[in-house]
């Protein structure tokens, strides 16, 4: 993908092999052969062809360059994997975070439980206490 926008950036003229290695996989050691895979496979995606190019023209010496015209497309771009996993990622976060915080204030909110002698000492109004066993 970044390839073909890296074309599409530049569709005023030819885009060299050596051009897209250091611009869009940002390394060195990128053989031709990874190159010229990649646009095959963007033709293929597009249905494309090298003997009847519609997209992706190969130019002698020189290298890829896109044809057509190319329009801006006006609906909001597709969130790509990455950002789609942060996005989830923060939702999750908040989430926990929330739920923390709501049991936190329940845990800090309640009451303690009376101990025996509160209660031995203040028995509740209407209950009745039986001991029993030996003495």
């Amino acid at each position: 993908m970044r390839v073909l926008c890296y074309l599409c950036a530049h569709a005023d003229r030819a885009v060299g092999r050596a051009e897209l290695v250091r611009e869009v996989w940002q390394v060195s050691h990128v053989s031709e052969h990874a190159v010229h895979n990649t646009i095959s496979t963007l033709r293929q995606a597009l249905g494309d062809s090298v003997r009847a190019p519609r997209y992706i023209r190969t130019e002698r010496l020189a290298g890829y360059r896109i044809i057509g015209p190319l329009t801006a497309d006006a609906t909001e771009p597709a969130l790509t994997a990455a950002e789609s996993r942060q996005w989830r990622f923060g939702w999750r976060t908040a989430l926990l975070i929330t739920c923390a915080a709501i049991t936190g204030l329940f845990l800090i909110r309640r009451e303690p439980a009376p101990t025996l002698e509160d209660w031995l000492s203040n028995p509740p109004q209407n209950w009745e206490v039986e001991v029993t066993g030996e003495r």
